[in-house]
This record gives structure tokens, sequence and C-alpha cells, in this order.
């Protein structure tokens, strides 16, 4: 609501996050009661808020990114929970994240380093996105089995290969799923590396053909995934986002 009311901008330009966070009590969106995050009690909260005050690193359990707008990437995290604790203050195994499109995820601990180092990332492109324009194509990641999360990628090494067609009939052709690299004839391999990041899932106007069609193929370790197919036209995607169905192997 905040962003809508601001041409898209989240709070900012305060003297910190927190700070900039205390904006939404102003603007009567969101109570001291949730503002205080899990840590630091309402009382407190809502006695420096209603005098006119604004909340700090102390006096707020939220870690907010301040400086986004609701055209960023929507794989960025706006806001997480400082600690890892429930509503009530117990511990729990987890982490609670709002990410710029509104869903919300709960992080293990044991991916948590991992989620950081990714945010990083994704916040570096950010910056790159500035001088090559936003990105024409991004990926997704699904999972029936929970394998595998939308916005965090995974811990295992990855090979993305692509075959371009000159054309092709999304409706009849028949996908399939990779669990090693393809052999059919006409796949290269376009991206590799130890880690699936976001920023492995994104691709630039310059990355992209002008016409034709990408046959995708994504082989991650353990896992099992099905194929994409993305059709472009004048340098657009018919989709701007795909997303790749990865599954963790029977064997495994």
């Amino acid at each position: 609501m905040y962003a809508e009311e601001n041409n898209g901008f989240f709070p900012a330009g305060q003297s910190s996050p927190e700070a900039a966070l205390s904006l939404l009590y102003r603007t009567q969106s969101v109570p001291a009661e949730v503002l205080r995050g899990k840590t630091v009690p309402e009382s407190v909260v809502e006695k420096i808020l209603r005098g006119g005050g604004v909340l700090g690193p102390e006096s707020c359990g939220w870690h907010y990114v301040e400086g986004l707008n609701t055209n960023d990437d929507s794989r960025i995290a706006l806001i997480w929970d400082k600690v890892g604790l429930g509503h009530d203050g117990q511990n729990i195994d987890y982490h609670e994240v709002l990410f710029l499109d509104g869903h919300r995820q709960f992080i293990p601990k044991s991916r948590w380093n991992s989620f950081l180092a990714e945010q990083s990332e994704l916040i570096a492109n950010r910056a790159l996105s500035k001088e090559r324009g936003r990105p024409v194509l991004k990926a997704t990641l699904r999972s029936s089995t929970g394998s595998a999360s939308p916005g965090t990628g995974m811990d295992y090494p990855f090979k993305l290969f692509v075959r371009t067609h000159e054309q092709l009939d999304r409706q009849t052709f028949a996908t399939t799923s990779f669990d090693e690299p393809p052999t059919k004839p006409g796949f290269k391999l376009v991206r590799e590396g130890q880690k699936l990041t976001p920023a492995a899932l994104t691709w630039y106007s310059d990355e992209v053909p002008k016409t034709g069609a990408w046959e995708m193929a994504l082989v991650v370790q353990d896992h099992y995934a099905w194929e994409v197919i993305v059709v472009f036209e004048d340098g657009k995607p018919d989709q701007p986002v795909i997303s790749f169905e990865v599954n963790r192997s029977q064997a495994q």
C-alpha cells in the first residue's frame, strides 16, 4: 500500500533502514505490534512511535532492505526477521522472509548463509541492470517434492544446456526431463556452477536471440528437471518468467 501511494517506492530516506520502516506507522499502514518484529517488546516500540520517534537497530527485530521499488527483481527479499524466532519468542529452525512480489517464505537456518549470499548477488545484479537494462528473461524453480525453492536457488552443482530452433511450436512439442546432460545433437552448455543461483537464471537482451526458440535443459546433481521452451520474437520472449520443475531423483 505504501509503495502504491509513493510511485512504487518502499520507505526510505531516514537515518537507518529501521527508521525508514517506521514511516509505515506514520501512514497507519502497520501497527507497532508488527513493526517490533519478534524480539522487541511492543510497549517499547509503541512508546517510541507514539512519541514521534523512529526505530533503530536495537528497537526493531526486522532486517529491512532499504531503497527498493516494485520494479525490482521479485526474487529480492524485502524484509526478514533478524534472529529467527517464532511470533511468541520460541526458538525455531527458520527465518521468516517477505519477498518483493509479496510472497512469504520460511528459510531453514541450514540454508541461511546461502540465502544471504544469493540475496547479495541479486542486489549486485540490480546495480548491473541499471547499465544493461532490466532482464528480459528470468527463471524460477518449483518442486512437487519440496527440493527446490522459488527464490533461493539450490545448493547443488548444475549445468544448463540450450538447443536453438529457428521455429518451434510449443503446442505440439513434447518436453522431457533430464537427470544427466542431453545427448541429442544441437545442445550447447551455456552455464554451469557449483550452486544454482538466481544470477544463473537471468538473461539480458544481449544474451538472447532476436527470433527463434530455445529448448532449455537444466541438469542438477541428484535431481531431475523438466525442460522449458521459450520462443523469441524481436528479441522478446513469449514468457518473461519461466519455471523449471526440479525434483530429487528417485535413487536419492
